[in-house]
């Protein structure tokens, strides 16, 4: 189909508005694509909320923006004020989208505002005393502009035609996600009318939930768009590197020699892959995500010295949330240059929609944090007219004299495998489930009262729980929350009943920032008898006698100092790497499961390289010959290994559930190791559990030691965030008591 040759071959374009299509017609496009067309009559009609989901780089944002652009042409208003406010995760993509949405717009003379951090006080008055048009802005942004104009706030969007979420996936499951729902919310009741919201998305598991975490309470019609592109070719291959000692000379690049079949590397993992990654890359421009920063800026420095060492100019470029803007600005403009070649190593800050030229391929370091966060990542590759292309590096640590059987099954190569094959099935994980997200609501309980000076607590309830999207929030724990509050000087009651901020909660409000719902882990102290081992940011729960590993070595939590934020350590048999610094999102059931399927399999992936397939083939020889196949119990010296092959969430609340009965536990990949006890006594144990029922939340969350997990919750009570682990689907006690019933079962039988 050709614009150009046939107009009305396509019924949507017809339906724009003809500066629109004149605008289409300039930037020579064949024909609108299979997301534009299926959008824009629902965009179009303005009675319902729209979830657009689509490929990276399938023209989303025009599918919302033609239309939407229609209807502010077609439509005008007498009214001063925004009429479409866009909310963005991020400034450097609302940068972006500033400059491609003036170009679109400014064809109709609809101007188009930026509001975040970085944007200059002058421009962002000058958006407030005129405003029109499109605003893109933060959710941090956002919330300033309700807590400092909140008595405009009816008047600044009188005209609001739609509100439209970019990355919505960015924003689902979390506190800032949170923070949104309520802040489009208050809007709403602000104009005291509902306005369309529209959702856009590269990865979007189940589109309904991604729906309801647009708009909570329903009440609205919704309308879905699915747009998939068809079957895309990918070429992709998966190294598989084993990791060996590193030599004194490891440093020495001449040392260094191409080896096509990375069957053996004389250096450690790190030094080979960056090996890899210099000789494979070096020439193009691509991304390479590492999953934690200290990788980041550990590979761009050995990249770095490569291309010193080689007497070529730098070509590779760090970029991550700690680095200042200047820095990661240096870092975009150089992969933005089309002159010469610039690869990124990057956290998941590259992960999304910032327009930083076309890359030719993706690289990941280690198993990625998702499925989705794979597919979002494959998305930033291929050039136009060119496949995506993919190369994943997995390091497998070396096989002992004695090697742990965890170590023998090559979990980390496994687990990848597993993510790469559901990918391949279009598979990604769901999205996850409403928590209560008190701290969220602590923020928003504030900001209202804030923005409003004073108001009612039966007021701020109906507003912010009955009718809000803290709907899980019943009056008692509202009540217990305003208690709480009044107990640290947040908020106080005047004579008529009504709710102001008290000093402290002034301080808080009155400081910038306040107005992001989130905040970084708290860094923890380890140590082991008064020695400090290392600090860490913790952003995974933490229970006594639960197992980790750190600087190489197994280690059981001994004590979890809150006040102090210190985790005293001891030596142990088992552990498995907690969940420091951003290293990735909890592993989901259906990931595991997959793993299994390729362990009890036959068949060896044909995108695994010659190293990756001996590896693999090591995997499946220990699976086979341990008969995991028909047991989930294994003797490990005087410890049992368990392979109950499940989700993240439900093996945390299995070990908290074993740490009730007074036994050692603690997690290995995809194993639980519990110490020093018998095939019988393991047996005995799991039949008491099985006949006592699924474990009590309310129980296991008390065994928690660091609940504080979140940036408000220090003003809440214990038993307020005992409830809200407890309630918020922190735990899975049915998981884990079918968990215990199967190994029960399978004890019994040997």
């Amino acid at each position: 189909m050709s614009l150009n040759s046939d107009p009305h071959a396509s019924s949507a374009f017809e339906r724009l508005h003809p500066t629109i299509q004149r605008w289409i017609w300039r930037q020579k496009w064949p024909s609108l694509r299979e997301v534009q067309e299926r959008a824009i009559p629902h965009v179009l009609r303005g009675d319902c909320d729209v979830v657009i989901s689509a490929t990276t780089a399938a023209g989303k944002t025009e599918a919302a923006f033609l239309p939407l652009a229609t209807r502010i042409l077609e439509q005008p208003t007498a009214q001063a004020g925004f009429q479409v406010l866009v909310i963005s995760p991020l400034k450097a993509l609302i940068n972006d989208q500033h400059e491609r949405l003036r170009d679109l717009l400014g064809s109709g003379d609809i101007p188009v505002h930026r509001r975040h951090g970085d944007v200059s006080q002058s421009e962002r008055n000058r958006a407030v005393r005129k405003p029109d048009g499109v605003l893109l802005i933060t959710p941090e942004s956002l919330e300033a502009l309700f807590i400092n104009r909140g008595h405009q706030i009816p008047s600044l969007f009188a005209p609001l035609r739609a509100m439209v979420v970019d990355e919505l996936h960015a924003f689902i499951g979390v506190e800032r996600g949170m923070q949104l729902q309520s802040l489009m919310h208050r809007l709403e009741m602000a104009l005291r009318r509902r306005a369309p919201r529209l959702g856009l998305s590269a990865t979007l598991g189940d589109m309904q939930m991604a729906a309801e975490a647009l708009r909570p309470d329903g009440g609205f019609p919704q309308e879905l768009v699915l747009a998939e592109g068809g079957g895309q070719c990918i070429r992709l291959k998966l190294y598989g590197v084993e990791n060996r000692e590193a030599h004194d000379e490891e440093d020495g690049e001449e040392g260094l020699k191409s080896n096509d079949d990375n069957d053996r590397h004389p250096l450690n993992g790190d030094i080979a892959v960056a090996h890899m990654l210099f000789q494979t890359l070096r020439g193009d421009s691509h991304l390479i995500f590492a999953n934690a920063r200290n990788r980041v800026e550990l590979y761009s420095e050995r990249l770095r010295r490569m291309c010193d060492h080689h007497r070529v100019p730098n070509e590779f470029w760090p970029h991550h949330g700690s680095l200042s803007k200047a820095l990661r600005e240096d870092t975009e403009r150089a992969l933005k240059d089309s002159s010469r070649p610039a690869t990124a190593i990057c956290t998941s800050t590259l992960e999304m929609g910032i327009d930083i030229g076309k890359v030719r391929s993706v690289a990941q370091l280690g198993s990625p944090p998702s499925v989705a966060a794979l597919r979002q990542r494959l998305g930033r590759s291929g050039r136009r007219g060119e496949a995506p292309q993919l190369r994943l590096y997995v390091q497998e640590p070396p096989l002992t004299e004695k090697p742990a059987i965890t170590d023998q099954l090559r979990q980390h190569l496994f687990q990848t495998t597993a993510m790469v094959t559901l990918m391949g099935r279009r598979w990604i994980e769901p999205l996850e489930s409403q928590r209560p997200h008190l701290s969220t609501l602590v923020q928003q309980l504030l900001s209202v009262v804030a923005q409003w000076g004073e108001i009612s607590a039966a007021d701020c309830f109906s507003l912010l729980c009955e009718n809000g999207p803290f709907h899980r929030i019943k009056i008692a724990q509202f009540k217990q929350l305003l208690r709480d509050l009044a107990d640290k000087k947040m908020l106080r009651q005047t004579q008529d009943l009504k709710l102001i901020l008290d000093r402290d909660g002034e301080q808080l409000v009155n400081h910038y920032s306040f107005y992001a719902a989130f905040q970084s882990p708290k860094t923890f102290r380890l140590m082991h008898q008064g020695k400090t081992l290392g600090e860490l940011p913790v952003d995974s729960p933490l229970v006594e006698k639960q197992g980790l590993v750190f600087a190489g070595l197994r280690w059981l939590v001994k004590h979890v100092d809150t006040e102090n934020l210190i985790i005293h350590l001891t030596p142990a048999q088992g552990g498995t790497p907690p969940l420091f610094g951003g290293g990735g999102a909890e592993v989901h059931a259906q990931v595991r499961l997959e793993m299994r399927d390729l362990y009890m399999g036959t068949i060896i992936p044909p995108f695994l390289d010659e190293q990756g397939k001996r590896l693999f083939q090591q995997g499946q020889e220990t699976f086979s010959s341990h008969h995991l196949h028909h047991t989930a119990l294994l003797a490990s010296g005087k410890d049992l290994l368990l392979f109950p092959w499940l989700g993240d969430a439900t093996m945390f609340t299995f070990i908290a559930w074993l740490t009730r009965h007074d036994v050692e536990a603690s997690q290995e990949w995809s194993a639980i190791r519990v110490s020093d006890i018998t095939m019988d006594d393991m047996g005995d144990l799991l039949s008491r559990m099985v006949a006592n029922g699924p474990p009590d939340p309310q129980v296991l969350a008390r065994d928690v030691r660091e609940k504080r997990t979140e940036k408000h919750h220090p003003l809440l009570s214990d038993g307020l965030l005992a409830w809200e682990w407890a309630e918020g689907g922190r735990f899975d006690p049915h998981g884990a008591w079918e968990a215990a019933s199967s190994m029960s079962d399978n004890t019994h039988r040997q």
